[in-house]
Formats: C-alpha cells, sequence, structure tokens
C-alpha cells in the first residue's frame, strides 16, 4: 500500500524533525525560509521561518502537557493524540517526509499528555536528510537551534542512559482522508551539556498493520547521558505515542 498525501491546513503551525523514498505531504514554506526542508507553513508574523512552533495564547512555554501522573523512571511517554488540530478536531501530529520529532525526557512523569506543541513537548525540525545521510544530525542540530532562537530552549533535565525508542503511527487521523505509512526511522540523541544532536546508527523500518491501521516502530538506542531526543522519518507520518525505554 503507497504513502498517499496531500496538503493539510493546521490552526497549529509546527516545525517534529529533499523528498525520501516514498515521501510525500511536503508542507509549504513561506517566503524566506529554507527551501526544500519540508517544513511546516508558519504563521504570520514569525520571524524565524524555521517552521517552529505555533505557541497558542497564553503558553509563552509551549509546554502544554499533563501533570497529573506517578513519576517515573523505567519510561517517559508522550501522548501525542490531541497534540494539533485538524478541521477543529484534537489530532496527533504530522510530521513531515525527512523530518524529526524533536523532544526533551522528563521523567518527573511517566506518561505525558501532549495539548500543545512546543519546545517543552515536542517540536517539528526539517531536513532534506534521510537516516543514511551524513549530515542528518548536523541538519537537525542547526533547524532545532533555531527554533529555539523565537521559540525558547528545549529543557535539559538532566541526562539518562536510554535504551530504545518505540512509536505508535496511525495511518489516518481524525477529520483527515488522507493514508500516511510510516517506513524508514532512525533516532538522533542530544547528550546533557551540548547543544548539538548525534545520530545513533541504523535505520529501522516500521512494522504495518493493516488491520488496526497502525505502524510501530521500536528503534535501539542504548547510549547514556542523553538529556533530547529526536526522531527522524523518511515519509510522512502521524505519530500518535512514543515512549521512551530507560535504564
Amino acid at each position: 500500500m503507497g504513502n498517499v498525501c496531500g496538503w493539510r491546513r493546521l490552526s497549529l503551525a509546527i516545525a517534529i524533525f529533499g523528498v525520501g523514498a516514498g515521501g510525500c505531504g511536503e508542507r509549504a514554506l513561506p517566503a524566506g525560509g529554507p527551501s526544500g526542508s519540508g517544513g511546516t507553513t508558519m504563521p504570520p508574523g514569525d520571524p524565524s521561518g524555521t517552521g517552529g512552533t505555533a505557541l497558542p495564547p497564553g503558553d509563552p512555554s509551549g509546554s502544554g502537557g499533563s501533570s497529573s501522573v506517578t513519576p517515573g523512571t523505567g519510561a517517559f511517554t508522550l501522548d501525542l493524540g490531541g497534540a494539533e488540530f485538524w478541521n477543529g478536531v484534537a489530532t496527533p501530529p504530522i510530521i513531515s517526509h525527512n523530518a524529526a520529532i524533536v523532544f526533551p525526557i522528563d521523567v518527573s512523569e511517566r506518561r505525558r499528555v501532549v495539548t500543545a506543541m512546543g519546545p517543552g513537548t515536542a517540536i517539528e525540525a526539517g531536513t532534506k536528510a534521510t537516516c543514511a545521510s551524513t549530515t542528518a544530525a548536523d541538519q537537525v542540530t542547526r533547524n532545532v537551534q533555531g527554533q529555539e532562537a523565537s521559540l525558547g530552549p528545549i529543557p535539559a533535565l538532566g541526562g539518562r542512559h536510554v535504551a530504545s525508542v518505540s512509536l505508535k503511527m496511525p495511518y489516518r487521523i481524525p477529520a483527515d482522508d488522507y493514508t500516511r505509512i510510516a517506513e524508514g526511522l532512525c533516532v538522533l540523541v542530544r547528550l546533557s551539556g551540548s547543544r548539538d544532536f548525534t545520530l545513533v546508527p541504523g535505520r529501522t523500518v516500521a512494522t504495518r498493520d493493516d488491520a488496526a491501521q497502525m505502524a510501530s516502530a521500536v528503534l535501539p538506542v542504548d547510549q547514556a547521558d542523553v538529556d533530547a531526543i529526536a526522531v527522524l522519518s523518511e515519509t510522512t507520518t502521524a505519530v500518535s505515542e512514543i515512549t521512551v525505554d530507560l535504564r
């Protein structure tokens, strides 16, 4: 089954990590934005042009998440099922092809229900890279740092040993007619005390469940002292849940 995508209009514009194999659904950049990045159209007045998250009124931090959960250190889950809005309906974010979803690790919560995209929860970083590109880490780093300059920094909450990252990726989202199927994925990590991302070698192909209309993937990491993660997707895909398994 092919990856079928089309233009999409967002009420919250985001920025979550060239055309890759099977990629589509590229979102238009405003004049002056980085060309060919597959990034999100920015709202008027955003000087960065990097495809950063448009924060809702009254939420300057972009933290928009739930805190009423039991703290835990064995795993950290971002529930992204209602992080964006499409035709007035809460939906998972759609990540452009050759872009990465970037988020901090916050072990004060075992499961965080994200209600607004932002540096405190998750942002999108556009690139022209695939998982095999030698410049993938540099492209993610530059895009993220450009967004941090206008939106604020991704929190550095202390390094953790990350064993793996698991994703759930629905083919369809509510109120949207398009089907998007995940394919190649890889992980980049930011270590404590650094602003740069490093690519973890290896490319994982998503597992498809056509009956459930859901793709999933477990990406090995095995890296100590990680404080932020980027997951690069080679195709346009919706991401409803990310779980970081910690050691």
